[in-house]
């Protein structure tokens, strides 16, 4: 009996179990439901609301340095705040880290996978960082999500256009238009892509004076290039030549194909008779 009573007194009548947690002094000194421990937890509450404010105060303002170190700093605290890393993601891509960008949009969509604006955020980064195919993939994702969002039909319109699908770049662009007719950003990519199926005419003309001729040198030449699909254009070009008082004419034409987004195929000939000066065959 006198060993029972000994360690009853050496536990304490509310030992546990060691968790191996220790508390804080702060929390060890307030029991969980005084004024002073919920006064607490609202303070730091506050705290965080106060320190994302200024992250996206920072970030509007264009101090996107001390705007991405605060939102990563929010996001260390609380690795599962998909908003913070929303915001850092997009300064990544403001500052010309696409890759990053990308990295961390592709966490939030493995997250949350119906989460449009990440999906929209990873298909402009992977557009930014050439990696076309994942990037199709992931608007496609958005379009099925969010189709009448001015900002995906915008990005639907950069893709498209970049892959050689003029009209259906022009579509979406349209799409978008529709729902803001003023957006300055959109309108000035319509009319770059027009700009680029438009039909062109050249035409030049080059003199050359040498001392042992007094006639000299006259030449000129007509090219003409004309849109024939997305991907294809078929072009003209004529070229006439009077030297030491004989003239001189060539004729030909041939055909522009966008075989990839960076790859022109260009195929012709210029052909001429009885030239003394200009080659017979180009």
């Amino acid at each position: 009996t006198a060993a029972a009573l000994l360690v009853c007194l050496i536990a304490g009548p509310s030992s546990s179990v060691n968790t191996g947690i220790l508390p804080s002094p702060a929390a060890a000194s307030l029991p969980p439901s005084s004024p002073g421990a919920a006064m607490s937890a609202q303070q730091a509450q506050a705290g965080a609301g106060d320190q994302r404010a200024e992250a996206e105060r920072l970030a509007n303002a264009g101090d996107n340095e001390a705007a991405l170190k605060l939102f990563q700093s929010i996001a260390a605290a609380n690795p599962d705040d998909v908003e913070a890393r929303t915001w850092i993601a997009r300064l990544h891509l403001r500052m010309g880290h696409p890759v990053r960008a990308a990295g961390v949009f592709e966490w939030i969509v493995a997250a949350q996978p119906q989460n449009v604006d990440a999906l929209l955020g990873l298909g402009i980064a992977l557009m930014d960082a050439g990696r076309w195919r994942q990037a199709g993939d992931a608007l496609n994702r958005a379009e099925a999500l969010a189709g009448d969002r001015i900002d995906v039909l915008a990005a639907q319109g950069r893709f498209h256009g970049a892959e050689g699908r003029s009209t259906l770049a022009l579509a979406y662009y349209g799409k978008a238009l529709v729902k803001e007719p003023t957006n300055l950003e959109i309108i000035a990519a319509a009319d770059a892509l027009r700009a680029g199926q438009a039909h062109r005419v050249e035409v030049g003309y080059d003199f050359q004076k040498f001392e042992a001729i007094d006639s000299g040198m006259h030449s000129g030449t007509f090219r003409i290039n004309m849109r024939a699909a997305d991907a294809l254009r078929v072009f003209g070009h004529a070229q006439a030549q009077t030297f030491n008082e004989e003239n001189e004419g060539r004729f030909g034409g041939g055909v522009e194909w966008l075989a990839h987004r960076s790859v022109v195929l260009r195929a012709g000939a210029l052909l001429g008779a009885n030239t003394d000066f200009l080659p017979e065959a180009d």
